[in-house]
């Protein structure tokens, strides 16, 4: 479909989904609230700081869920990866094999998040983060390793690699939001803090992609310009997709565990 076309689709679920959270929540009136003075540039400044002293595992609970999200901005690059390793040559049959990859990878998460979400609550929040990392870094190194794998069996790899990673992620996500109410913050409400929370994922949304575009653009094939155009693209190395897969995928999974180490209220 036409890019329009999905935008408009895209428009229409949101619309759709907002229509139904704003009938459906049962909130409490502010209207009765006075409002003795206005907000402050001094206060905006104060509601993105943490007290280091006084809450600082929930700032290890905000880097952890920074690097997490360093390490989903692989799937910026997974329409290249299956052009340039596993050689699908048809922008249709890329875009069908893209669209395989998340839906698979969002249904197995939305499958396994409440029975690991529960499952957190008996052996504790850290033990699930630690698996759910582990699960995501063996997921990054069968992608790294899907490409050199001989007779056609390179894409139930990938696929394999997908459902293992919608395990991890799926497990990540319920748990760090737990661990990130046991932690939360002494002088901020829970509006703040979530927040805070909310925009250290979309710093790391941001880093990823930077990071992962600069590895591939620095490991072009031999001979191939580091532009690509439409009318002459060029392939991304092997090189450049294992680095992004091992430094975007692995390593922050490993950052996460080191960090999430370090928080002393989470069971």
């Amino acid at each position: 479909m036409a890019v329009q076309t999905e935008y408009v689709v895209y428009i229409g679920s949101l619309f759709l989904a907002c229509a139904v959270i704003c009938c459906t929540a049962q909130e409490s009136s502010t209207a009765h609230v006075v409002h003795r003075k206005s907000l402050t540039l001094q206060e905006i400044a104060q509601s993105f700081w943490i007290d280091l002293q006084q809450d600082l595992d929930f700032f290890w609970v905000c880097v952890g869920r920074l690097f997490y999200y360093i390490s989903t901005s692989v799937v910026v690059f997974m329409y290249y990866y299956l052009r340039d390793m596993l050689h699908i040559q048809e922008e249709g049959d890329r875009k069908k094999h893209l669209g395989i990859i998340v839906v698979v990878a969002q249904l197995v998460g939305a499958i396994c998040t409440v029975p690991l979400s529960r499952l957190s609550n008996r052996v504790g929040r850290k033990p699930v983060i630690y698996v759910a990392c582990l699960i995501m870094s063996s997921a990054f190194l069968l992608y790294a390793a899907a490409p050199k794998v001989a007779g056609g069996a390179a894409w139930p790899l990938v696929l394999g690699s997908t459902i293992l990673y919608g395990i991890g992620s799926g497990a990540y996500l319920s748990v760090d939001y737990a661990l990130a109410l046991d932690c939360l913050p002494v002088k901020k409400s829970s509006a703040e803090a979530f927040g805070v929370w909310g925009v250290a994922g979309f710093i790391g949304s941001t880093v990823g992609p930077v990071v992962g575009g600069y590895l591939l653009a620095a490991n072009v094939q031999p001979g191939a310009d580091t532009f690509v155009r439409e009318s002459n693209i060029k392939e991304y190395s092997y090189i450049g997709y294992a680095l992004v897969m091992v430094m975007l995928g692995c390593v922050m999974n490993c950052m996460v565990v080191f960090v999430t180490a370090q928080i002393n209220k989470g069971k």
